[in-house]
């Protein structure tokens, strides 16, 4: 069994619209678009509001890179169970997400704390669904840190941010030149 065989998101099955379909089509995308359009910006902003508090109150959230292999603080569980839980509630009222559907492939049993996992994302649903089925960290260029929403959402967490080209040179150590 190969996933592209069976994998055809774009691919339509059913015959085309009639005129009154796409005319209750139209009807509705122009009713409901701005409405969800102001929900994904009230998602958007709670999962940031929540992502600037929490490194306010707690700055330790974002901790240094070598520290991010140790078990999540309590402070970071909590922000990491705020944003999936905003994330989730978004996905269902702004997307009508319901339920998320896993397959494992290759008779994989399930997925491991600690284990990488390694997705491609198509779009920023995808990250979203991500976020809010695992609540993984993620690997990001290094610029994501520094943009000004969604690098305070990264941040908050625990991004690993990485930078193309050579590293850059050690710090001089205590009292030399």
């Amino acid at each position: 069994w190969r996933v592209a065989e069976h994998f055809a998101p774009f691919v339509r099955d059913s015959p085309p619209f009639s005129l009154p379909e796409k005319a209750l089509t139209f009807l509705v995308g122009v009713t409901l678009a701005p409405l969800r359009f102001l929900g994904l910006l009230l998602v958007l902003a709670s999962v940031y509001l929540v992502s600037a508090v929490s490194l306010t109150i707690f700055p330790d959230i974002a901790s240094s890179q070598e520290e991010m292999w140790r078990p999540p603080s309590a402070p970071r569980r909590v922000t990491t169970f705020l944003i999936r839980l905003i994330i989730r509630a978004g996905l269902f009222l702004v997307f009508g997400v319901f339920s998320i559907d896993l397959r494992l492939v290759d008779g994989a049993q399930g997925i491991e704390p600690m284990v990488p996992i390694v997705a491609n994302h198509l779009g920023y649903l995808d990250i979203m669904i991500v976020i809010a089925c695992f609540g993984c960290t993620f690997v990001a260029a290094d610029w994501v840190e520094h943009a000004p929403v969604v690098g305070t959402v990264a941040r908050a967490l625990n991004v690993i941010f990485l930078s193309k080209g050579p590293p850059p040179p050690p710090a001089p150590a205590p009292g030399e030149p």
